[in-house]
């Protein structure tokens, strides 16, 4: 009984000393707008004139602990669930004359939605203002890839004389293989700002800036033995990302 007596008491104790230094608990949600700094490789054919890239609309769902040191000061752990990722789109349109009342041609259009899950951390930095009604925030966010996967959409159509002669369509998903095509872990740096509209109601507007390369590549070349080997390399694919979240804090 004195064993339960004593862990009531510390619990009771703990949550009123946390209560007085302004601890708080919450959950929170966030659409993701994304794209991603890739290289020339990454592209659809590696063909960049006639490619597009747009963005990706994802999801971070998570918890966060929240401790403010005083009236301006404040640290956050934040543990989520997110989706990002980018959009290709490549169209290709020729067409010439076979006679002079003859035209053949031809329209390759493709497209490629990749698409990343992770769980992240993010150690955010808060600078509090206006008695506390808003934060601007500074922080890094380690992530742990889950799964990457990507979806190739492809039609190639025929004409002549404007009917069409020949259609084919081809529309396959595939994951990629972590540590083979992709890297577990990346690293970026987060910006951004909350607004406190009641002691538990916030929004916030955030922006993710990878620092570190998502996919990798394979390279063979031979050593100083003349022995053929291959190396993996990391190719350009930095994320970018702009997040406009709500959530509650207890």
């Amino acid at each position: 009984i004195m064993k339960k007596i004593t862990f009531l008491f510390t619990f009771i104790s703990f949550l009123t000393f946390a209560k007085a230094q302004d601890f708080h608990y919450g959950i929170f949600a966030t659409p993701n707008l994304s794209s991603m700094k890739i290289g020339s490789d990454l592209y659809i054919n590696s063909d960049i004139d006639n490619c597009s890239k747009s963005m990706f609309l994802g999801l971070s769902i998570g918890a966060f602990a929240e401790y403010s040191f005083g009236e301006h000061i404040g640290i956050q752990l934040d543990l989520a669930y997110s989706q990002y990722g980018y959009n290709l789109k490549l169209e290709q349109d020729n067409s010439f004359n076979i006679s002079e009342d003859n035209v053949m041609s031809t329209l390759f259009s493709g497209e490629e939605k990749t698409r990343f899950s992770d769980v992240d951390m993010t150690f955010i930095f808060k600078y509090y203002l206006f008695d506390k009604r808003l934060a601007l925030d500074l922080g890094v966010r380690p992530a742990f890839m889950t799964s990457v996967s990507r979806d190739l959409m492809s039609e190639n159509v025929i004409k002549y004389n404007g009917t069409v002669m020949e259609q084919n369509s081809v529309d396959t998903t595939f994951n990629l293989k972590k540590g083979k095509e992709f890297n577990v872990f990346s690293l970026s740096a987060v910006g951004g700002i909350t607004y406190y509209m009641t002691q538990g109601f916030f929004v916030e507007t955030r922006y993710v800036f990878g620092m570190t390369d998502v996919f990798v590549k394979e390279v063979g070349r031979f050593d100083n033995n003349d022995d053929y080997v291959i190396e993996e390399i990391n190719q350009l694919s930095k994320n970018r990302m702009l997040q406009f979240g709500i959530g509650w804090r207890f």
